[in-house]
């Protein structure tokens, strides 16, 4: 009976445990085609302003999930804004990372000769 009783416990509370984050359709909206840092920045902070000013004191739930999806943003944000290129979009750093590791930047062929003999690529490429 106890094995029972636990594994409908957990059962019920994995289906209300959720580990990712839902976004708001109208946050999804509004981030529509903007791909600057600022453009991007500017939408989420006036989404989360005009989402926690119409609360009420009561409405201590709505507060705590609309703070923890702020601070998700925070994050993102912050991290972002180091990756900026000089036009203020967000550059992508792992796929820089991949380009580099599988040579699609270099400007060389399959085979390269060196002092310790020819090399050729032998592994995948992206």
């Amino acid at each position: 009976m106890k094995k029972t009783l636990i594994v409908i416990f957990f059962a019920f509370t994995a289906v209300f445990c959720q580990a990712q984050l839902s976004e708001e359709p109208e946050l999804e909206q509004r981030l529509l085609g903007k791909r600057k840092f600022t453009e991007i920045k500017a939408a989420v902070e006036g989404f989360y302003k005009e989402k926690t000013s119409g609360l009420l004191p009561a409405d201590s739930l709505e507060k705590k999930k609309l703070k923890r999806q702020r601070k998700f943003w925070n994050r993102y944000l912050f991290e972002a804004e180091s990756h900026l290129d000089s036009e203020g979009y967000i550059v992508n750093g792992a796929r820089k990372t991949l380009d580099y590791v599988t040579g699609n930047n270099l400007n060389f062929a399959n085979a390269t000769e060196t002092s310790a003999g020819s090399w050729s690529l032998l592994g995948p490429r992206c």
